[in-house]
């Protein structure tokens, strides 16, 4: 691998690190119906869920359940979707080299 080779593959692989790095610190919220409100951040961690009082009652205790599940779910989703953008956009960027 050439001297010009190598500082392309450094630098690919420098933008991956930032971009990730901005990624893991990244907040991603999601509410459900207005009841549930849950955050997460780029590295999988729960740092919030909302219930909003009413719905916290016996008979919507499946309701709630859904609700909680849905809205997980969907973050998760949100930062896999991001993590496969931002390794996409990089593999495109710099084609050829080995990420």
């Amino acid at each position: 691998m050439n001297n010009k080779m190598m500082l392309e593959l450094q630098k690919a692989q420098k933008e991956l690190e930032k971009k990730r790095n901005a990624l893991l610190e990244k907040e991603f919220t999601v509410s459900k119906g207005g009841a549930v409100t849950i955050a997460m951040t780029g590295n999988y961690e729960v740092v919030e869920i909302v219930i909003e009082k009413d719905v916290l009652e016996p008979d919507n205790k499946d309701m709630l359940e859904e609700l909680i599940l849905l809205a997980y779910t969907e973050l998760f989703n949100m930062i896999k979707q991001e993590e496969t953008a931002i390794d996409d956009e990089l593999k495109h960027k710099f084609k050829g080299l080995p990420l």
